[in-house]
């Protein structure tokens, strides 16, 4: 059971993180991990809405629910094709931002599949997707307006 010196860490390590979360340098996995997705996502958020203000809060929040994933996936190395697939991403040429925004894209792509198609979330389909996925593929999908 935490205490209440447990709960203050906690808020003081988050209120570190909130001015010091960076896209382009991955955080500590094991402080990453101490937190609930909830307050990954409400760090993700405190960067973008200061990196892109004026965005919709909706959007920005739709936005850190897939950065989240992405970023806690490779924190725990689970599955490990999404750190290594952000890494080989970097390598043709991708901002680490970028890439995370790459492989997010395809983890957005299942989701919608999985909830227009009321199909099953097929986690293995989704590893073989991140797996393949190139700088090139992604650039020209950010690009194409439909």
């Amino acid at each position: 059971m935490r205490d209440r010196d447990d709960d203050l860490e906690l808020e003081q390590e988050l209120a570190e993180l909130l001015t010091a979360y960076d896209p382009s340098r991955a955080p500590d996995p094991e402080e990453w991990l101490a937190l609930d997705e909830m307050q990954q996502m409400a760090v993700i958020s405190a960067y973008h809405r200061h990196e892109q203000a004026g965005d919709e809060p909706e959007r920005v929040r739709l936005h850190a629910t897939f950065h989240a994933i992405v970023e806690r996936q490779i924190a725990a190395g689970e599955p490990q094709e999404t750190a290594q697939t952000v890494q080989r991403l970097m390598n043709e040429g991708l901002t680490r931002h970028d890439a995370i925004h790459a492989v997010g894209s395809v983890v957005a792509g299942m989701v919608w599949e999985t909830l227009h198609e009321h199909k099953e979330v097929n986690t293995a389909e989704m590893i073989r997707r991140i797996g393949r996925l190139t700088a090139e593929e992604w650039l020209d999908s950010a690009e194409d307006p439909n």
